[in-house]
């Protein structure tokens, strides 16, 4: 929150992110038939999406940080020729 309001961006007070997580503790805690195995199985699939959304967020983030900084990352710029 400290970042939107110090670059004056909006910030989503509803996480819309947490809603399948919620879903799937739900979905464990009330259906009767889930297995260990496949609480294990939807809990690890649950991972996975949010590894994967995570390492997007951070590679757009990246790249739009750079962008507007005309900045590479992790590397330097090749010299001017003067």
């Amino acid at each position: 929150m400290i970042i939107f309001s110090m670059a004056k961006m909006p910030y989503a007070v509803v996480q819309w992110d947490a809603v399948p997580f919620l879903l799937v503790a739900l979905w464990i805690r009330f259906d009767e038939r889930m297995t260990k195995m496949g609480a294990d199985f939807v809990l690890g699939t649950a991972c996975l999406w949010y590894a994967f959304r995570l390492l997007r967020w951070a590679n757009v983030t990246i790249n739009q940080i750079c962008a507007k900084l005309d900045i590479y990352c992790f590397t330097l710029k090749k010299r001017k020729k003067d």
